[in-house]
This record gives structure tokens, C-alpha cells and sequence, in this order.
């Protein structure tokens, strides 16, 4: 009988395996398809709410690629959710223009690339010390997911000593050459009343407090734009834990 059950056990298991599977795809499908109401039955059947798609995206990282937040709050309220889980990619899936960087400091360059088909800001580190900081600046990233900062889409090698962040690309500058653009009479690629700056500013900044973050870097040339809306942007430095960026037409690196 006892030979019979370690016949049977592997079995079993890989039975339990593809059900786990199966399911995982159904809670995949769910939040792809922005359908709650299945996303919270799966969940309520123990379905894992740490289910990676089959490209490497968690569930968190879809729903906000959605734009759903019923179905984001819905994983968030799930008991064993993690959310420091961010997808990874290969290197060979961004492509980095490396011969005129956005940026450039003591702590590495930010590269205009493409990812996934659209274009993005690629920050690399410059040494380990740095390497480090854009770990912990990730981690910061990831804490607060605002409409209003600077979204982290991925990230590459994070456990090795060149990691790279790939962000929104905020194709319209920051908002202290919009300004200045704007008091000389020149053509700028974005135009938000200065009502729109000042709302986008405190929501980012009333989102950054909610999740236990101060920017402490907060100025003009840290809030960057887009054709689409204004963000503002964080570094490890501006903040007491690390922090993110900002975007609605104005975002920030």
C-alpha cells in the first residue's frame, strides 16, 4: 500500500499543479479583461494574487496598465499580495539610444529607449554605490502608485551591478523650460493652465504623503511633462524613503 501511495503522491501533484496553473490563467484573463467580478471570486478561492502573466507582468503591474482601479483594489485587499513585485525584463528587450543621453550625473545616465513598443526613459548606474541606489530607488518607486508620479514600467537586471529602470518617457521637458517657453511667447509642445500644474503638484505630493513618502527635492525642473499630462518625478536622494516621479501631463526623473 505504502509503494502504491508513492506511486500515486507525484501524481497527484502534478494534477494539483496544472489545476493551480488553470486558474492562475483564469485570474490572468479576469484582470486583463477588467472583469472584478471574477477577479474577486478567484481570489476568493485562493487563487494567488501573486500570479505572473505569461510575459512576465504581475496582476498589480496589469491592473494599472488598465487603468482599473476596482480590480487594483481588489488585489491590494488580498491577504498574501505582494507589492514590491515588479516584472523583469532581459536586456534584450530594451533598446537604449545611448549616443545623446536625457541625463546625466554621479550616478549614472538617463537614455531615451523603447520598450514594448514605445518609447521610455532607461536610468542606469554609473558604479555599485549607485547600483544600489537605483535598487532602493525602485523599491521607493513602488510603493506609491499615483496617476500623478512617475510610473516604474520595468526593470532589468535588479540583482546585479547594472540594474536599469525603464520609465515613462515625458516627451514635453520639464516644467522650468515650459515656464520660461511660455514667458517668452514660444511654442511649447504641451499647454496646461497653471491650475492644472498646482492641481497636479498637490495630488502628487498628497499621494506620496499618503504612503509614508516626503519628496523633499520638489521644484520646477523635477516635474516633467508629456503631450498626454504633467507628472511629477523622485529620486532616492529626494526622499526620506526613496521616491517616485510625477504624471497626469507633467512628470518627473
Amino acid at each position: 500500500m505504502l509503494a502504491t501511495n508513492d506511486r500515486v503522491r507525484p501524481i497527484l501533484k502534478r494534477v494539483e499543479a496544472k489545476a493551480n496553473a488553470q486558474r492562475g490563467a483564469e485570474l490572468v484573463d479576469a484582470v486583463c479583461k477588467r472583469d472584478y467580478r471574477q477577479t474577486v471570486v478567484l481570489l476568493a478561492s485562493d487563487v494567488s494574487p501573486n500570479t505572473m502573466s505569461d510575459e512576465g507582468d504581475s496582476l498589480l503591474h496589469l491592473a494599472v496598465q488598465r487603468d482599473d482601479h476596482k480590480v487594483l483594489d481588489a488585489l491590494l485587499r488580498a491577504p498574501d499580495i505582494k507589492i514590491d513585485v515588479c516584472n523583469s525584463v532581459s536586456e534584450t528587450e530594451i533598446e537604449m539610444d545611448i549616443s545623446s543621453p536625457l541625463g546625466a550625473g554621479g550616478y549614472g545616465a538617463v537614455y531615451k529607449g523603447i520598450y514594448n513598443d514605445r518609447s521610455v526613459a532607461v536610468k542606469t548606474a554609473a558604479n555599485a554605490s549607485s547600483a544600489q541606489a537605483l535598487v532602493y530607488e525602485m523599491e521607493t518607486m513602488q510603493m506609491c502608485n499615483s496617476p500623478y508620479v512617475l510610473q516604474l514600467l520595468a526593470v532589468s537586471g535588479a540583482g546585479t551591478s547594472s540594474p536599469k529602470l525603464v520609465l515613462e518617457y515625458m516627451d514635453a521637458g520639464d516644467l522650468r523650460s515650459y515656464l520660461d517657453a511660455k514667458r517668452l511667447g514660444r511654442a511649447t509642445k504641451v499647454d496646461v493652465s497653471s491650475l492644472e500644474v498646482a492641481w497636479v503638484l498637490a495630488n502628487a505630493l498628497a499621494d506620496l504623503h499618503h504612503n509614508g513618502l516626503l519628496h523633499r527635492d520638489l521644484k520646477s525642473h523635477n516635474a516633467r511633462a508629456h503631450r498626454t499630462g504633467l507628472r511629477q518625478k523622485c529620486s532616492r536622494r529626494a526622499a526620506t524613503t526613496a521616491l517616485p516621479p510625477i504624471s497626469t501631463h507633467l512628470a518627473s526623473f
